[in-house]
């Protein structure tokens, strides 16, 4: 077994979302709590950190930018100029959710999903975000905690790891 080694000690409070960037050779990732976006890049050792207006949690790769959900949000975040473009806005979430992992399912949709962020109340939805602008609400039991995104191989069967609650006692 090889030894763990820690390539990028920044203390981020919450870290999400690993990111790989192939055509970049960059690792991006989102640290929830302080609304940062980070960069490492492997070849020089270096990490970037960038202000954001969100609290990102979900990150993916669309035309040369970063598309990102955080808060209760989805938008376009471009690296090179540091300009955020808001796409849509989770209107029918709880004061007090916010969006929480994502990940990129075989038809190439993004699914994230959201969670109340005092991590008290079940009520944690899952989304499909087809296109930029494009949102469907998943009709899942709440959770209280929506977490890693996968799918089978075939892309038939969704498997949410969402920690759910005993809401009865």
């Amino acid at each position: 077994m090889s030894e763990v080694q820690c390539v990028a000690p920044t203390g981020c409070l919450l870290g999400e979302g690993p990111l790989w960037s192939p055509a970049e050779g960059f690792l991006w990732w989102a640290d929830i709590k302080r609304a940062k976006l980070l960069r490492y890049n492997p070849k020089t050792g270096n990490t970037r950190r960038y202000d954001l207006p969100i609290h990102a949690s979900g990150l993916a790769l669309y035309q040369g930018q970063l598309l990102m959900i955080g808060d209760r949000e989805a938008g376009l975040y471009d690296p090179g100029t540091e300009g955020y473009e808001r796409l849509l806005t989770l209107s029918d979430e709880p004061e007090g959710n916010r969006t929480n992992d994502a990940g990129i399912a075989p038809d190439g949709s993004l699914w994230f999903g959201t969670m109340d962020d005092s991590e008290q109340e079940v009520r944690g939805q899952y989304y499909r975000l087809a296109a930029p602008g494009t949102l469907e609400p998943m009709r899942f039991d709440p959770v209280l905690v929506t977490n890693t995104v996968q799918f089978s191989t075939d892309g038939k069967e969704f498997y949410p790891e969402g920690a759910a609650r005993d809401t009865e006692g």
